[in-house]
């Protein structure tokens, strides 16, 4: 069975074993779990049409520090990605609303002008640009540490992050 799920869910689901295998941010892996690097996302700031942004080809921790960032309330916090990302730029975001939705709804929520998502490209399109310096989030493919893999487990780690 494929579930989607948000990054907290699917660790708590492979922490008590309510799922076999899961695709998360790498920032919510914990020692209870094996896990093996599958992919890299780089984060774009989703706006609406008419805002400021629109017409910048890239947008920095400044400039997005002056607006209102808008999160999914789960895990309700700000990513671990995103919070180092403003660390190492020295820069404390004035504003951010949690909602509790998806990534994509804090896209469609940027998109009808109540503040800035950060979000994939794929999700943030029309209305985005990337990052300056850009902005990544490190996924992994993981599983229970006591729940070895099956040999169908196996394949779907193997598919999804093939070994080097």
């Amino acid at each position: 069975t494929l579930l989607q799920r948000g990054h907290a869910a699917i660790a708590e689901g492979l922490a008590n074993q309510t799922m076999d295998v899961g695709v998360l941010s790498c920032d919510m892996l914990s020692t209870l779990m094996v896990s093996r690097p599958c992919g890299r996302v780089e984060i774009f700031a989703a706006f609406s049409p008419d805002h400021r942004f629109a017409a910048f080809d890239r947008v920095t921790p400044e400039l997005l520090a002056q607006e209102n960032l808008l999160f999914s309330k789960t895990p309700n916090r700000i990513p671990g990605y995103i919070r180092r990302y403003f660390a190492e730029a020295g820069i404390k975001p004035a504003g951010c609303t949690y909602h509790n939705i998806f990534p994509d709804g804090c896209a469609q929520l940027a998109r009808r002008g109540l503040g800035i998502a950060l979000v994939p490209r794929h999700v943030a399109e029309p209305s985005c640009v990337p990052l300056d310096p850009p902005l990544y989030c490190d996924l992994a493919v993981a599983w229970n540490k006591k729940n070895p893999p099956t040999r169908e487990m196996q394949l779907l780690i193997d598919f999804l992050a093939p070994e080097e």
